[in-house]
């Protein structure tokens, strides 16, 4: 039975170790990050309020591109007679608490981690009634916007 243990240090046993608990207690860690990170993404690109961005749209007027801390009200060039949806393409550019859209308030809202800035959500709203876009966010939080009026492709 001597034969069997390993010799080492003083007393010249060393008990043997269980080689799985290391390993699985790293892919547990591994998805729980994963996990998170994957919910909050989805939780960005989810959003709310408006539509999900249509496959055939032509852009149909120049892209109005907004970058700010905090809450803001941008202020939106007229649509172009041939628009009829506005685009709009929202960035988290750091951890916080965000709304985009062309009310005031029941917007399309995502809650971004650290590890989910740069991350952006693309919806199509219908065209505003006054060309304003509203971002709502907490103190410090960063953001970017860009907005542009496209002609959606209607089904036959």
């Amino acid at each position: 039975m001597d034969e069997e243990r390993e010799l080492d240090g003083e007393d010249g046993y060393v008990p043997r170790q269980r080689a799985w608990v290391r390993p699985v207690a790293w892919v547990a860690v591994a998805a729980l990050v994963l996990g998170g990170a994957f919910s909050s993404a989805l939780t960005l690109l989810a959003g709310g309020g408006g539509r999900p961005q249509a496959p055939d749209a032509a852009l149909v007027s120049a892209v109005t591109e907004e970058r700010g801390v905090g809450s803001a009200r941008i202020a939106l060039p007229l649509a172009p007679s041939d628009a009829n949806a506005l685009r709009v393409t929202f960035t988290c550019r750091s951890a916080g608490d965000f709304s985009w859209g062309i009310e005031q308030y029941g917007n399309p809202s995502a809650s971004c981690s650290a590890g989910d800035a740069g991350s952006t959500a693309v919806t199509d709203f219908l065209l505003p009634d006054v060309p304003t876009l509203y971002v709502t966010a907490e103190d410090g939080a960063e953001w970017s916007v860009s907005a542009v009026y496209v002609a959606l492709a209607t089904a036959t």
